[in-house]
């Protein structure tokens, strides 16, 4: 089978060759085909005087001509590949030097981690000595043997007194190990979660609604407790 273009499609040179070359290939094949079947039938009838003989006395035989111009095409189309495969090499090259242009790549270094900018193959480091002279540091102060003898910062957290202690918890001096700390708060069943079941009960609520004050926290009783010493600060009783 011939190769075909369509007649609107737009081929460079070098495709154009390479079609020609390939339809040329085609038709040297067939034509070689068919010598081929002449001689084998020519021998077969044991017959003389046929192609061969006819073409040996003005040259090379019509095979060898075939044969020839084939390997010539194979050439042809050898380098016709090789121009292509170079030709789209350079183009992938163009383009990714367009791109590297357009997009500046990151240059950290090892020293310093600072991010650069590649120009035309040249990194260049950023100025940076203004913004590090505006950096001083402070020295801390320190006494002879080391020591940090500056400002001790204030908490944020105001110390509560005993007394003042509500449903959340705060940082207090504990009464037992004389120590700052916050405190851990436990809920405990008091008086208000027992009045409020025997309420549940004489309104009826006998399905197990009345046992709502035992299980919620926010009917039972609040206690402080010191998490260094263990030991019960403050109680918050609802009523």
């Amino acid at each position: 089978m011939i190769p075909e273009v369509p007649q609107e499609a737009q081929m460079d040179p070098d495709s154009r060759e390479m079609w020609y070359v390939m339809t040329r290939r085609q038709h040297l094949l067939s034509r070689r085909t068919i010598l081929l079947e002449m001689q084998e039938f020519l021998k077969n009838n044991s017959l003389t005087g046929g192609i061969a003989k006819k073409d040996d006395d003005d040259g090379p035989s019509e095979l060898e001509k075939i044969d020839n111009e084939l390997q010539s095409l194979s050439e042809r189309e050898t380098a016709l590949v090789n121009r292509r495969c170079l030709w789209e090499k350079q183009v992938l090259l163009r383009e990714t030097a367009r791109a590297s242009s357009v997009t500046e790549p990151e240059c950290i270094t090892p020293e310093e981690k600072r991010k650069d900018v590649i120009i035309s193959g040249v990194c260049i480091l950023p100025n940076t000595s203004a913004r590090e002279s505006l950096i001083v540091e402070q020295p801390l102060p320190l006494d002879k043997e080391g020591t940090y003898i500056g400002p001790v910062p204030e908490s944020s957290e105001e110390l509560v007194e005993v007394q003042n202690l509500t449903t959340v918890a705060a940082k207090v001096c504990c009464p037992a190990c004389q120590q700052q700390v916050t405190t851990e708060i436990h809920y405990v069943v008091g008086k208000s979660s027992i009045l409020l079941c025997f309420m549940s009960i004489f309104m009826g609520c006998v399905a197990g609604c009345c046992l709502l004050p035992f299980l919620l926290n926010y009917f039972k009783d609040v206690s402080h407790r010191c998490p260094s010493c263990h030991t019960e600060i403050h109680k918050v009783r609802r009523l």
